[in-house]
């Protein structure tokens, strides 16, 4: 008997699924990287979709230059709950964490400060009570609040953009566990991808 568990490196591949693995690893490295690109991996619930997203991290974790991989699963969150905040917040982490030089850390910080800046223009359309910003809501003082009121979200999410190009850095958000959830669920996640993304 063998329990239902994702494997987690292309060593532990019995089905030929490595191969698919390094496709989609060479596709995410060979991509623009100024743009922004969706891809999907479909498949019946059970039939290693985890694996093989597990399998692709574990191969751009080989890269001389990584890409920062931001591992999303909305599984994880009560259903209500609003997904922009832990994303915001996840990718502000990742970020963070990913670079070592003092001069990347200052853009990293100014990335994470635009990130917080978007959140914050967000909190009209989301509800507070709505999921949890963590740390992100600390940035703001009253004073910064009321200049960043009169920017428009597009406007705030051109500057992350702006932000995020000046980090170098590729970065590969994986959401997994679609296939478990509602219906409604799901549409929060493709309205997440088009909001963030």
């Amino acid at each position: 008997m063998d329990a239902d568990y994702p494997i987690t490196k292309c060593n532990e591949d019995q089905l030929g699924r490595a191969h698919l693995a390094q496709h989609v690893a060479d596709m995410l490295r060979a991509a623009p990287a100024a743009h922004s690109i969706v891809l999907g991996l479909s498949g019946s619930w059970g039939s290693g979709k985890t694996s093989v997203l597990n399998m692709v991290r574990e191969l751009l974790g080989k890269d001389d230059d990584p890409p920062v991989i931001v591992r999303f699963n909305p599984w994880n969150y009560p259903v209500g709950t609003d997904l922009v905040r832990p994303f915001l917040n996840l990718l502000a982490s990742e970020i963070r964490n990913a670079r070592s030089s003092e001069a990347a850390k200052k853009l990293a910080e100014d990335a994470v400060e635009a990130i917080g800046d978007y959140a914050n223009a967000l909190d009209p359309i989301i509800p507070p009570q709505l999921g949890v910003l963590g740390g992100l809501a600390h940035i703001f003082s009253t004073r910064r609040k009321k200049a960043l009121s009169q920017k428009t979200p597009e406007e705030l999410k051109r500057q992350l953009a702006d932000k995020l190009l000046l980090l170098h850095l590729r970065i590969v958000v994986m959401i997994d566990d679609l296939d478990r959830l509602p219906n409604e669920i799901v549409c929060a996640v493709f309205q997440l991808v088009a909001a963030v993304a």
